[in-house]
């Protein structure tokens, strides 16, 4: 029987911050446009009927490369009241690593503030491109 995503049928939910390594660049911005850039990638690990893993990776920099640099490597270990597949992950992603938005934006916002004296705070939300996710 196929399932459609539901909050109600997560049986239960765990994340944990796995890695950071934040670099700081000590480069003035060239030019007059500074933009900071966000990039996030996934992997499934240990899938096995209705408990799954996500590892979520990170990252976010300045474009030109200049003031920092923070790499963020976070797991998110699920158990579904139903089985799961690789197509309902892929389905569901955004929403499945909707938990880890909020965790992301914080320590982004944190460590741009210890490495450049200025808070640099993104959205609370984890968009993943569909080319990008690791198989």
């Amino acid at each position: 029987m196929k399932q459609d995503f539901s909050r109600e049928n997560i049986k239960k939910y765990q994340t944990s911050l796995c890695k950071i390594n934040a670099e700081k660049i000590d480069r003035d911005p060239d030019g007059d446009r500074l933009s900071i850039k966000r990039e996030d990638k996934y992997e499934i690990k240990d899938l096995n009927n209705n408990i799954f893993t996500l590892r979520l990776f990170s990252k976010v920099y300045a474009e030109p490369e200049a003031l920092f640099c923070i790499y963020l490597e976070y797991e998110i270990n699920y158990e579904f009241t139903h089985e799961v597949d690789k197509k309902f992950i892929k389905k569901n992603i955004d929403e499945l690593l909707y938990p880890l938005g909020s965790d992301v934006s914080y320590l982004t916002s944190t460590l741009s503030k210890m490495l450049t004296n200025s808070y640099f705070i993104m959205p609370p939300s984890i968009k993943i491109e569909k080319e990008k996710a690791k198989k």
